[in-house]
């Protein structure tokens, strides 16, 4: 009855308990019931829940009036005014320290029944170099999405004696593969139209333009864009988001519950080479003798 409760946020974690009985655990997310299903049989009763996270709470309230964000409003200011007036308790960390741009042209999203505001404050995040998204304490953050060749590993799966990864599946799914981002502005408001791109334009990566692969574009448009800068900040944004070629690795080892998205690893493959991945999609398991997975994208070949 408690989990049938509308608007119930629970909150996940994992970790272990070492030999002299303390715990170390990790978050995993602050989330909200979609759905309970319960059922019983002759081996008992099992109780299931199928969760979102926070993100849609504002993706749901959708706008009924056209929501106006004047110019020269701080983007900080900016985001966190569209998440409040959608949930008015929302915890965000989101301050002009760490997000201190401004917005160089008004803002109108629009209202109606196919409104997302969160998708709006998603999109205006990225026309400034940002990724918005709630951080595993259920508050609202934005990062800049990181460059891989350029960030540390947080963590490094090395073989040997000590080596969590005993097994590898990979599948490149070659299709959905980009380098290149030609991002441009919409919108009746502009005299002219704004445009801007970003390419893979390392010839050691596997995603070069010049390269093998060729030229192969994501096009991306927005009426939030309203310059060229703009145009180019999002197209960089999302270029970051896509190089390298796109990997499934499973890793059979126990569960790393402290890695989550956009996390930069390295990986040691069978001839000792360390490889540098980052990753999009973790999944951690609840059940402690089930393996981890994640998405991830090889970038380059450590020295």
């Amino acid at each position: 009855s408690l989990l049938q409760t509308p608007g119930l946020e629970l909150a996940l974690a994992r970790g272990f308990r070492l030999p002299d009985a303390s715990e170390v655990t990790a978050a995993l997310g602050r989330f909200i019931i979609d759905e309970v299903a319960y059922a019983t049989a002759e081996s008992g009763e099992k109780l299931g829940a199928t969760l979102s996270d926070l993100s849609a709470r504002i993706a749901r309230a959708r706008w009924t009036d056209p929501y106006q964000i004047a110019s020269g409003t701080a983007l900080a200011d900016a985001l966190n005014g569209i998440l409040s007036d959608r949930w008015p308790d929302v915890s965000t960390t989101i301050t002009t320290s760490n997000c201190p741009d401004t917005l160089t042209a008004g803002v109108v999203l629009e209202a109606g029944s196919d409104s997302d505001p969160w998708a709006g404050a998603c999109a205006l995040a990225t026309a400034h170099g940002y990724a918005l998204s709630f951080d595993t304490l259920g508050r609202a953050a934005v990062t800049v999405v990181p460059d891989p060749a350029s960030v540390e590993p947080r963590f490094t799966f090395a073989r040997g004696t000590t080596a969590i990864v005993t097994e590898e599946q990979r599948a490149v799914p070659m299709e959905r593969i980009r380098n290149g981002v030609i991002a441009t502005g919409e919108g009746s408001e502009l005299d002219v139209p704004v445009r801007g791109e970003a390419w893979d334009d390392d010839p050691a990566s596997p995603t070069y333009r010049y390269g093998p692969f060729g030229q192969v574009p994501r096009f991306y448009s927005s009426p939030l864009l309203t310059t060229d800068a703009m145009c180019e900040t999002a197209a960089t944004t999302l270029l970051r988001g896509m190089l390298g070629r796109s990997e499934t690795l499973a890793w059979q080892h126990v569960a790393h519950p402290g890695l989550a998205p956009l996390d930069v690893v390295a990986l040691e493959d069978a001839e000792g080479t360390l490889r540098r991945y980052v990753l999009d999609e973790v999944t951690v398991p609840l059940d402690i003798a089930a393996t981890m997975s994640a998405k991830a994208r090889d970038t380059l070949v450590e020295e």
